[in-house]
């Protein structure tokens, strides 16, 4: 398949056949100049320190962005789409510093053409300078909205909405101990002791939420690859985060008082730092969940300006600060509360058990990343029984030799990840249509840092885990699959699209 190109391009398509005979096994004369030409030909997507990373397809208008590691000398853009549909592409191709770069493309279909253009239906190749790669737009992630005012007001509301799910997530279960005990001692307290309370824990959130901007904004300029709840991957945080729940855990059973600490001594109303520390503590362990929303607003962030980064961040602070804030705005609202009793010291004791599970969790994850060899998989038995170890590289060979391949992104640390294992993975239809001759399952375990996992998911602009794509002769360049996902036919219609 090549183009004709002047004013416009038109593909065409040729079927050529060259025989030959036994040669001398020496290089002839053209040898020099079918390696030059063969050098030319486009590679796979991220190599040659070149990347195609999204794109949009608008009525009259292609959009692609691509990333270059070198300097942009002479890019160029090319398009390949179904017959009757003409791409003119726009603007020049002026040399520019490394880094992102936008290319557009007009859009035309024939008179005479029929039916609708997708964008797995378009291929597309941006070489530059003797480097060339290539990819299908249907397999590329769609780019972060555009930041006008009007963008940047709604990745703030998805920021808002984000972060005040988090409260609903698995992930801050255990903390919901010292959120009841906290909202219960506020009973009967004067308004002004108790706003100031819950103003230092939507404090702790805020603060919590800059701390990570700052972190993930710094993994960045340092050249690394920043996610959601990559910190969950570094054993310093993990045995910070054990203590922490130990020393709240213990003194909730009553075995020592730290009045520092919220809601767990006498001065558990009037205590700010207590609070802030509630707030700091909850964050921390909100950041292994995806909620709804929270995937789009910190996809916005990582690729926008350090000011949109520290504003989104700051909104996800604010949304999940929002039941604290409606305490501090209307203290009265704790009148409506239950007041304080001996029934507390039992549920001291069966919160306490719940920060002695989640310790015990971290633990666990402590153990993983120190002894790898001695870990059992991030997965179901019945799954870790028929994966194989991920291997990028292997994905285009085994679809090229006719095989499907689902891949798994997954982490001890996830708790989404095993929301969708229990739920849609790990379920008998789903692991019967693994175990066929034609399919694979590949389960890339992201526990530990992994350079080649992070960079899979940076290709498929993912912010955080669990992701999951299909592979196969239909998708060589993968199909991704929702975040969330809630039933096992959301996985077997996946592997059968791309069949």
């Amino acid at each position: 398949r090549y183009q004709i190109c002047r004013e416009v391009c038109i593909p065409q398509q040729l079927d050529l056949a060259l025989l030959l005979g036994p040669g001398e096994g020496e290089l002839g004369a053209e040898a020099h100049s079918l390696a030059l030409w063969d050098s030319r030909v486009p590679q796979a997507n991220g190599q040659q320190a070149l990347r195609i990373e999204a794109a949009r397809l608008e009525p009259d208008t292609l959009s692609v962005w691509a990333q270059s590691e070198l300097p942009w000398q002479a890019p160029l853009l090319s398009l390949v789409g179904p017959e009757g549909w003409v791409f003119e592409t726009r603007g020049e191709a002026a040399p520019s510093a490394a880094g992102r770069r936008q290319f557009s493309a007009s859009v035309r279909q024939e008179p005479w053409a029929k039916g609708s253009l997708d964008l797995s239906d378009i291929e597309i190749v941006v070489a530059d300078a003797g480097r060339a790669v290539t990819a299908l737009a249907g397999s590329l992630s769609e780019p972060a909205p555009v930041l006008r005012w009007t963008g940047l007001l709604v990745a703030l509301g998805a920021a808002l909405l984000g972060g005040f799910i988090l409260n609903l997530m698995p992930c801050v279960l255990p903390v919901l101990s010292i959120k009841t005990l906290g909202f219960l001692g506020q009973s009967g307290t004067a308004s002004a002791a108790v706003r100031r309370s819950f103003l230092a824990t939507a404090s702790g959130i805020l603060v919590s939420f800059w701390l990570l901007a700052g972190l993930l904004l710094l993994i960045q300029a340092l050249g690394g690859v920043a996610t959601w709840g990559i910190q969950f991957q570094s054993p310093l945080f993990l045995l910070v985060m054990i203590a922490i729940l130990l020393l709240f855990a213990l003194n909730l059973f009553g075995l020592f008082d730290l009045p520092g600490i919220p809601g767990l001594g006498e001065r558990s109303g009037a205590g700010r730092s207590q609070a802030f520390m509630t707030g700091m503590l909850a964050t921390a362990l909100a950041t292994p969940c995806t909620a709804p929303f929270l995937g789009t607003a910190v996809a916005v962030a990582l690729a926008a300006s350090p000011l949109v980064t520290w504003l989104i961040f700051s909104g996800l602070g604010v949304g999940m600060a929002l039941p604290y804030l409606a305490f501090a705005v209307a203290p009265n609202l704790t009148r409506l509360l239950p007041r304080p009793g001996p029934w507390m010291l039992w549920l001291k004791r069966s919160l306490a058990l719940l920060l002695l599970g989640t310790a015990l969790w971290l633990v666990t994850l402590l153990s993983a990343l120190l002894r790898p060899e001695q870990a059992r998989p991030p997965v179901d038995a019945d799954l870790a029984a028929i994966a194989i170890p991920f291997d990028e590289a292997a994905i285009a060979q085994r679809v090229a030799e006719g095989q499907s391949v689902l891949v798994d992104v997954t982490a001890r640390w996830c708790a989404n990840c095993k929301v969708n294992e229990v739920l849609a993975l790990a379920r008998p239809k789903v692991i019967a249509a693994l175990k066929e001759d034609q399919t694979l399952f590949m389960l890339a375990d992201w526990t530990a840092p992994d350079p080649a996992i992070a960079a899979y998911l940076q290709q498929h602009g993912a912010v955080g885990i669990p992701f999951t794509a299909v592979y196969g002769p239909g998708q060589p360049d993968g199909l991704v699959l929702p975040v969330a996902l809630t039933r096992p036919g959301q996985v077997l219609e996946a592997l059968e699209a791309v069949r």
